[in-house]
């Protein structure tokens, strides 16, 4: 009798026992029951677990990669671009005739350099050109075949006796030299004064005769002052191929 009394005691109190949890969030999880006959089909109830919180752990590794995603939508289409422009052939062709004559000019320049030129000892080539119409169309038509007047071989002796020796002595053409800036001060179609080094005018030179002379030539190896309008033809020098 003892035995049964214990043991209707014990039921009566696994009957009153309530759970470690307190109201919150969720149910009474099945596994916590301990009795079957006392937890089959407990009533839903809310509950809370009861616990205390530790320190927080350090931070974990990464994870792993994960796959690439699937490729998203195209987007939209984008505008129209505007029409081509119809090819013209007048363009075309006039582009063409261009470049033929840009050819042409620089071919008849080199031939100009390449036939009755002289090369004297500074690596300048020298020639003529026989553009009668004075100093200024000389200097242009020199500078149109990549040359200046001749300055840098004038006012060196060595240079100049070199080039007459060529010619014989018998040439008569415009030289880079003049004072049309200011009288009496000649300077070099290069800038570089006369005065800073060797002449060879020829004796009473320059003297602007009857006024106006403002040019040079060389006039059978020396050097005279005549007017720059003169018909004479001028002597081009072109510096060595870089």
């Amino acid at each position: 009798m003892v035995g049964v009394r214990i043991f209707f005691i014990a039921i009566l109190g696994l009957a009153n026992f309530k759970p470690l949890y307190g109201h919150g969030a969720g149910t009474v999880p099945p596994q916590t029951c301990r009795v079957s006959a006392v937890c089959e089909n407990p009533p839903a109830v809310e509950w809370k677990e009861i616990s205390m919180n530790g320190l927080k752990g350090d931070k974990g590794f990464p994870g792993k990669k994960g796959p690439t995603g699937p490729v998203g939508p195209s987007g939209l289409k984008g505008e129209k671009g505007e029409p081509g422009r119809e090819p013209n052939e007048n363009e075309d062709v006039q582009n063409r005739l261009q470049k033929l004559e840009s050819l042409s000019i620089y071919l008849l320049n080199e031939n100009h350099w390449y036939e009755g030129y002289f090369r004297a000892p500074n690596g300048y080539r020298y020639n003529f050109v026989n553009h009668e119409a004075g100093y200024e169309n000389g200097r242009i038509k020199c500078a149109e075949i990549g040359g200046q007047v001749a300055s840098v071989g004038m006012r060196n002796q060595t240079i100049y006796q070199s080039i007459n020796a060529h010619y014989t002595d018998n040439w008569n053409a415009y030289i880079g030299l003049t004072d049309i800036a200011v009288e009496g001060s000649f300077v070099w179609e290069d800038g570089i004064p006369a005065s800073q080094g060797w002449t060879n005018w020829r004796s009473g030179e320059p003297n602007n005769c009857c006024g106006g002379e403002d040019c040079t030539i060389g006039h059978h190896g020396l050097w005279v002052d005549v007017s720059c309008s003169g018909r004479i033809k001028t002597l081009c020098e072109r510096p060595p191929a870089p």
